[in-house]
């Protein structure tokens, strides 16, 4: 893709409101955008909806631009049947901002204090419980697997930017620390006929990635392994390592040891490569959308930790880019001297 904003600039107008982005979550959930063009009438009795909780549905979605009314019957409109081509991407932008609005909601002291608290007593935190995808089994599988699936939605999109950004070495292996379910992995070999990566994750995330890539033509190139990368060795002689969006979770000291391992992975010569969000501009309007990104308000870092940290110990800084994507992410890539 030639412009990876553009997903997220197209979907952004339906989802920034609140109400508005709850009804189209609704209407998305119900099969309701599914059954239009329809009259009121057969909307109502199909959804057993009454007739003036139907009239405040449509209206909200009317004001975003979702549907429009035209002899008497209900449809999408031009604008957002352009934004269904990315129905995965609101659909998981509209979960995400569901999950966090009442943690916010209900410890909105805690959370503009220092994070600790908030931290602590956050539901959606305790559903990004690392501890669980440690350990096989039917009940942390499905934990796992809920929060899995939204960051690969995301992911799906992010990583047009990551690959707009930097260009990788042809016949390379890489390795995706934190990699989730491979959907990076599988991005980049599908741009590169060449690369074969490996994903290192933790046990039950990496049981999913593999379930998510069973049917994928890059699978073959892809494999996963399994640890816990601040106390296993990681699988070394890479070209390219890569860090998405992982270094925001760990405390400064952890995010140092942690560039630290991921050198050891490479060969001389090789790269790390950071992929990660920019703190707020707090001066811009925020959406609801936005809601999700917010959660990481105390712990979204600039660049200049990590190259100060990378040129101490022997790396040269390859790239310092940024892009817009849903929000500013920036690209760091240093190589091993």
């Amino acid at each position: 893709m030639t412009d990876p904003g553009k997903p997220f600039r197209i979907i952004e107008p339906y989802i920034s409101e609140m109400l508005s982005a709850r009804m189209l979550a609704e209407a998305l959930a119900m099969g309701m955008i599914d059954a239009l063009p329809a009259s009121p009438a057969a909307l109502a009795r199909h959804f057993a909806l009454s007739p003036r909780g139907l009239e405040l549905m449509l209206a909200l979605l009317a004001r975003t631009g979702v549907v429009s009314r035209e002899g008497g019957r209900v449809q999408v409109t031009d604008g957002f049947r352009e934004a269904l081509a990315y129905r995965d991407l609101i659909e998981t932008k509209l979960v995400f901002a569901d999950l966090v609005l009442p943690d916010v909601g209900t410890l909105l002291r805690p959370f503009l204090q220092d994070g600790g608290e908030f931290l602590a007593r956050s539901a959606v935190f305790d559903l990004f419980r690392y501890d669980r995808a440690k350990k096989p089994g039917a009940e942390n599988l499905e934990a796992t697997r809920r929060w899995v699936s939204l960051t690969t939605g995301l992911t799906h999109y992010e990583s047009a930017g990551l690959l707009k950004l930097f260009a990788f070495p042809q016949n390379a292996q890489i390795l995706d620390i934190g990699g989730n379910s491979g959907e990076l992995a599988r991005a980049v070999c599908a741009v590169y006929p060449g690369i074969a990566a490996t994903v290192f994750d933790l046990p039950v995330v990496c049981e999913i990635g593999r379930a998510h890539l069973k049917n994928a033509a890059e699978a073959p190139r892809i494999r996963f392994t399994a640890g816990d990368f601040r106390r296993d060795l990681l699988p070394g002689g890479m070209d390219v390592v890569i860090l998405k969006s992982v270094l925001h979770d760990w405390p400064e000291g952890d995010a140092r040891s942690l560039l630290e391992t991921a050198a050891k992975a490479l060969k001389p010569g090789g790269q790390i490569v950071i992929f990660e969000r920019l703190p707020f501009d707090l001066d811009r309007h925020l959406g609801y959308h936005e809601i999700s990104n917010l959660m990481f308000l105390h712990h979204l870092r600039t660049p200049e930790l990590y190259r100060a940290r990378l040129t101490a110990t022997g790396f040269d800084i390859t790239a310092d880019e940024r892009i817009t994507l849903d929000m500013p992410f920036f690209l760091l890539a240093a190589r091993k001297q």
